[in-house]
């Protein structure tokens, strides 16, 4: 199910429960409401929908939220106290959550999603302490879910950094990229793409091998808009996966514009508010951005990934 079938679904229940016509882009606001928002742009600013996990509870505390939502829309006092006592129990009915863009990201970084370790309930730590765990998930059943993907598109099509980055690491490419049944067959795909017809076991490979070439494409895609955006840990990916220099290249810490020197000294001729001079200042100078680079290249240096070698510092 998308989030637009949702939303008509639940246009629908609250018609029929309340006896009142609902805008879609009212229940859209209310959806928001149940889940803490004041409003759906609030919602799409930080997060987005998700599918919540089997046995996760969804919270109760909403229905003052969605009562003043709807006051706020303009319902009357009666249609608002329908609504927010049948809205959360109808939500609760089905497997939905939202999820904050960085807890999402951090998430797709750790990778264990991809085998649906992130559906289920985690275990308590060997000492004793239990880490809450998230209500949400990113698969539904063994797949991305629709309304997570639908969401980040939404939030990706506006310009959200995050949506972009998220979207980018659920496209990246295996680690193991020895695995054939993911890489599929390049051999196959070109004799496929220059004209040849395949059955059985080529076809498979060559579909394998297109499928792989488009999830590639979008992985680059996403990566660099996220990275044009100013996220930090994209243009650290671009560096690593594409030898792309642009993290490096970006100004570290303030800049400061050095006002035109004058023979008396910088800064001269500024007055103070009695009409007196003030004396002349001595040069700020500016950031450094080597050091900032030299931290960069430490870490990399110490995850393996020979950014040093590959001269994409340059000279510091």
């Amino acid at each position: 199910m998308t989030i637009k079938e949702f939303a008509y679904a639940t246009q629908r229940h609250l018609q029929a429960k309340t006896g009142s016509p609902f805008k879609r882009a009212h229940v859209y606001e209310l959806l928001a409401a149940v889940f803490g928002f004041d409003s759906y742009a609030a919602l799409g600013c930080t997060a987005v929908f998700a599918p919540r996990r089997p046995g996760a509870r969804q919270s109760s505390q909403c229905s003052p939220l969605i009562r003043k939502r709807c006051i706020a829309l303009g319902y009357p006092p009666a249609t608002a106290d329908a609504a927010a006592a049948e809205l959360p129990g109808f939500v609760a009915q089905h497997p939905l959550d939202v999820v904050r863009l960085s807890d999402l990201v951090a998430t797709l970084r750790d990778g264990s999603w991809r085998w649906g370790g992130d559906q289920y309930w985690d275990e308590p730590d060997d000492d004793g302490d239990e880490m809450p765990t998230p209500t949400w998930s990113v698969l539904d059943g063994e797949e991305v879910s629709t309304i997570l993907m639908d969401g980040l598109r939404s939030a990706a099509s506006k310009g959200n950094a995050l949506a972009h980055y998220a979207l980018a690491l659920i496209h990246a490419p295996s680690a193991d990229e020895d695995d054939e049944h993911e890489v599929g067959s390049p051999y196959w795909y070109s004799q496929e793409q220059q004209g040849r017809v395949f059955t059985g076991v080529e076809k498979e490979w060559a579909d394998a091998h297109a499928q792989y070439l488009r999830t590639a494409e979008l992985y680059a895609l996403h990566l660099r808009e996220a990275a044009r955006l100013g996220n930090d840990d994209a243009l650290l990916d671009l560096a690593e996966r594409f030898n792309d220099p642009a993290f490096f290249e970006k100004p570290s810490g303030p800049s400061w514009k050095t006002p035109p020197r004058s023979p008396s000294g910088w800064g001269a001729g500024r007055m103070r508010s009695d009409g007196s001079p003030l004396p002349p200042k001595r040069a700020i100078p500016r950031p450094c951005a080597s050091s900032s680079r030299t931290i960069v290249a430490m870490i990399y240096s110490n995850a393996g990934c020979g950014c040093i070698s590959r001269g994409l510092l340059g000279p510091t």
